[in-house]
């Protein structure tokens, strides 16, 4: 797992173990490394070889993990009750109590974090969404396969040309596109292991309800599939949670320090967990 980093925030740390704990949970059977890519280092780096990069950013990887993560992100969250996370603010008991258990656990633990943080300043508000991230990707993904795995072929020759799709009336870039997203809902669907769901569901909503020419395949599928839930709302929702997903919480390209814009973000998050959960329950 290779991490490309710019901008250096302040809760890098956290992220970085917990990237590191991550990989070593998942080596049971296959291993799994963590390479923390600085921009700086890479720009200077005139190696051909991944070994060579590891080696140059091993340092900067060790000095990450020996940094005293800051108090701010200290919290049990395993003992937390009920009163305490007052999850009511951000989602109704009829809502929250109809989701699965590991997505009730997502919520609780980013109200948490989200309560330790309301009445500090100069903090970042992005831990509580990274929280809930998880559970976010998880319904994403749990949607497209319950709606678009039925029509997936199983024998692996058809499988192949399903996500293969015509794209010979594309200019090179349009094309292109077309092919990276039929990978991406491939590895979704199919090998349960693609990146970014929701951007990937957001883009397949989007196709589904405009006019554009199918390109056989899986779009056919996205076609017929998606259309009766692809409402303006529920995709207005979708877009609005990638956007604020990419800009302050997976890329960080802004710093989220209004408490209250984090607060109505959180909201809309619980909101769309809710609603991706009930869109194929």
């Amino acid at each position: 797992m290779i991490e490309t980093k710019g901008r250096i925030d302040k809760d890098v740390p956290l992220k970085v173990a917990a990237a590191v704990d991550w990989c070593k949970a998942a080596s049971k059977q296959t291993p799994w490394n963590f390479l923390y890519v600085p921009e700086g280092v890479f720009q200077k780096f005139s190696g051909d070889a991944l070994s060579e990069l590891e080696t140059v950013c091993a340092t900067h990887r060790a000095d990450l993990l020996a940094e005293r993560v800051e108090a701010q992100f200290t919290l049990p969250l395993g003992e937390v009750g009920v009163a305490d996370v007052n999850r009511t603010e951000f989602i109704s008991p009829e809502c929250f109590d109809a989701l699965p258990p590991r997505y009730q656990k997502g919520v609780e633990q980013a109200v948490s974090l989200f309560r330790h943080l309301e009445r500090k300043t100069g903090v970042s508000f992005a831990p509580p969404f990274t929280a809930l991230l998880g559970a976010l990707d998880e319904a994403a993904r749990g949607l497209m396969i319950d709606l678009l795995g039925p029509d997936v072929p199983e024998d692996p020759k058809q499988l192949e040309q399903f996500f293969e799709p015509d794209v010979s009336s594309l200019g090179a870039k349009e094309a292109d596109t077309i092919k990276w997203n039929a990978r991406n809902l491939k590895g979704t669907i199919v090998d349960r292991k693609g990146t970014m769901p929701i951007g990937v569901l957001r883009w397949s909503l989007n196709y589904a309800k405009s006019t554009r020419q199918s390109f056989g395949g899986i779009f056919d599928t996205i076609k017929e599939r998606f259309a009766p839930i692809a409402s303006k709302e529920f995709v207005k929702q979708i877009e609005k949670i990638n956007g604020f997903r990419n800009t302050y919480v997976a890329h960080q390209e802004q710093s989220l320090e209004d408490v209250e814009q984090a607060r109505t973000a959180l909201k809309e998050w619980s909101a769309a967990l809710y609603d991706l959960w009930k869109a194929h329950h």
